[in-house]
């Protein structure tokens, strides 16, 4: 990673032709490409799996406009050689001499791109930009003909919670790689109790549902409606972070999301259970889901965190974010990325290593239940590091419960519109659940619950969307 620095000059500065500013939907127009496990993937996919994936910043310079008139023009371009559709995070600063050796930073708070102010962390796609700086407002009475600039480019393939209760905040950092235990390939306990994890998911396509051939699909005994099963093509065209593990009641406490109150030990790593309602706020509050938008009460679980996290990024993700996710690039019905048999015999070598479901416990109970609530990461993650995407608890997500028969491609989507209170889809399956419920695709599940209403088998896992400034081609 570069920070190049160049003085500024006086100079006229017309627009260069050759400045192009990537549009959010650059992906939409990659070709989807084969790999070697036979499963399709795209560049967004690829980007998220590759090792050596590496971004760095060539270029920078800026110029006041002339006559002056307060604003300096900051050129700079970053390069992510191979994987042109990844998202990377912009940061810039700036800095002069006041004296040999002395330097002073320089406010950057009034920057815009295209004319829309820029929110930082600022997430975007390789290529040249045009940043604009009102220095006549930030800096009036600075002398900035030596004024230099740094623009940082990373990857950040992990957001980081702590709670500071103390002073009742959660602060965010960022993380390139898993803070592991030393010697082990396990994060470290405080991740599930004091910290939170939240891995960056690039923009890409992928299919979702579940095909008729999938096991559960055709037994009528397990599908209550045929019309439930149905396939299609899902494109996210914009980064997110999301939860490595199901919110534990620690964890939960931890951030605020209880209130005042404390109902769990401050140890406790069992999946924390809510009502959809307890998580944003009930229709009567006004909240409704796709109609009111990123909007929570301020008195549920994620308007607590919201205040504490002075971060309004915070929620559930969309039935898509959540499916994507889990599948980690595959589009089999376990996100191994192998195929599900009905075989009795393959039931408990397929299910055990990543799912906490009847056909295995790990601390059994007594009596005729033997199947229970667990502890959050107990599993085999996924390959893009999520645990206990299939069962233990029932994930919920952003969309209400419809039938919606269409196979068409779709983008973005964020689930259907009602003017009345309608059931919150729930994700994943859970311990006591059927194995058909336990697919990935599982997403148009019959058995939607009532959104006042919340079980032992019923949590979610976090999302956090950052803005991004619209961009034209």
């Amino acid at each position: 990673m570069t920070e190049p620095g160049f003085n500024i000059s006086r100079k006229g500065n017309q627009m260069k032709n050759t400045i192009k500013h990537v549009s959010l939907l650059a992906l939409l127009s990659l070709s989807l490409r084969g790999v070697a496990d036979g499963q399709s993937v795209d560049p967004g996919i690829a980007a998220m799996n590759a090792e050596d994936i590496s971004v760095y910043v060539e270029s920078v310079d800026g110029n006041q406009r002339w006559p002056w008139n307060g604003l300096v023009d900051i050129d700079f371009t970053f390069r992510c050689p191979g994987y042109p559709g990844a998202y990377a995070f912009v940061e810039m600063s700036a800095f002069y001499e006041s004296a040999p050796g002395v330097t002073n930073d320089l406010p950057l708070s009034t920057l815009t791109l295209n004319g829309e102010n820029l929110t930082f962390p600022w997430a975007t796609t390789a290529g040249t930009y045009r940043v604009t700086w009102d220095a006549g407002k930030d800096a009036p009475s600075v002398n900035v003909k030596n004024a230099k600039y740094r623009v940082r480019v990373n990857m950040a393939r992990y957001m980081v919670l702590t709670a500071d209760k103390e002073n009742k905040k959660v602060l965010k950092s960022y993380l390139d790689a898993p803070d592991y235990k030393e010697g082990t390939q396990e994060w470290k306990d405080e991740y599930k109790t004091t910290k939170m994890a939240l891995r960056l998911i690039q923009p890409h396509s992928n299919v979702v549902g579940a095909a008729p051939t999938e096991f559960g699909y055709n037994d009528p005994n397990d599908c209550t409606n045929g019309e439930w099963v149905v396939q299609r093509k899902v494109t996210v065209t914009k980064p997110y972070y999301i939860g490595i593990y199901e919110c534990t009641r620690a964890q939960a406490y931890a951030f605020g999301m209880e209130g005042l109150s404390k109902p769990y030990s401050e140890d406790d790593t069992l999946p924390r259970k809510r009502s959809y309602n307890n998580l944003r706020g009930s229709f009567a509050d006004g909240i409704n889901w796709p109609k009111t938008g990123s909007r929570v009460s301020e008195n549920s679980s994620i308007g607590y965190l919201r205040k504490r996290a002075n971060d309004e990024g915070f929620d559930l993700p969309t039935d898509a974010e959540w499916e994507l996710a889990a599948r980690a690039g595959y589009d089999t019905p376990l996100n191994m990325g192998v195929q599900y048999t009905d075989s009795n015999d393959n039931r408990k070598n397929m299910l055990g290593p990543i799912a906490q479901c009847q056909i295995d416990v790990t601390e059994p109970k007594s009596g005729d239940t033997p199947y229970q609530l667990q502890r959050v990461g107990l599993k085999i993650p996924n390959r893009w590091g999520l645990y206990d995407c299939h069962g233990n608890v029932y994930e919920f997500v952003l969309d209400v419960a419809a039938y919606d028969s269409s196979s068409e491609p779709a983008i973005d989507p964020l689930g259907p519109i009602s003017d009345v209170e309608s059931r919150p889809f729930r994700k994943g399956g859970a311990y006591n659940s059927r194995y058909h419920l336990l697919m990935i695709g599982a997403h148009r599940d019959p058995n939607a619950v009532n959104p006042d209403e919340y079980k032992e088998w019923d949590g979610f896992r976090l999302c956090w969307r950052f803005p991004t400034p619209e961009m034209a081609d």
